[in-house]
């Protein structure tokens, strides 16, 4: 009889770079990474959407006058750049969600639906990558990958066809296509107030 062939689709972790939509997350703080920004370029402020029973992350653009709008860039329009938002409390509870260390720093690849400043940015905390400290107590540059991930390059194909990110939460949010709407972001960027969520870079 002849045997099946086995595709796996390698996991987009293994070939991160600088120019990715990543989050990373410490014990205290939340940082976006600068692409995140270059792609929606002039969101400063989101809403940070969870999912818990699914464990994603959902960032959602928004006007800065709604209610749980966050900052997320520096306000200086001619270097703009990704605030490191203190979150204590926020990060303790994701931390509990997870099953995480609060000695390790996490980042996790996300992945970015539609274009512009009606895109929208998912995270599958699931597939973070883990910088744990050293004997000296200085965070790890080399990660580690989910035990779960096996020995393989990554998902066989018919797995990636059933988990796929793309995934219906609610009736009126579909995770990659198509994007969330903005509302009147361009519109209310120069009415607000900005909030001390930790220093700028």
């Amino acid at each position: 009889m002849e045997q099946k062939q086995i595709r796996e689709i390698a996991r987009a972790e293994y070939f991160s770079g600088a120019n990715e939509p990543t989050i990373t997350i410490k014990k205290h703080t939340v940082r976006f990474s600068a692409y995140c920004l270059n792609q929606l370029p002039s969101v400063d402020h989101v809403q940070f959407v969870m999912y818990p029973a699914e464990k994603r992350l959902v960032i959602e653009p928004c006007a800065p006058e709604l209610r749980d709008a966050i900052r997320w860039s520096s306000k200086n329009p001619h270097n703009r750049k990704p605030k490191i938002m203190t979150c204590k409390e926020y990060s303790r509870r994701l931390r509990e969600l997870m099953g995480w260390s609060e000695e390790c720093r996490y980042t996790i690849l996300g992945k970015i639906s539609g274009s512009g400043d009606a895109a929208v940015i998912v995270y599958d905390l699931t597939s973070a990558l883990v910088y744990r400290p050293n004997a000296e107590g200085k965070i790890s540059r080399t990660p580690e990958y989910s035990k779960e991930w096996g020995v393989g390059f990554g998902m066989s194909a018919e797995e990636h066809k059933n988990d796929p990110l793309v995934k219906r939460f609610s009736e009126d949010t579909e995770l990659i296509l198509p994007a969330v709407p903005v509302q009147n972001v361009q519109d209310n960027r120069n009415k607000d107030t900005e909030n001390d969520y930790g220093q700028e870079l």
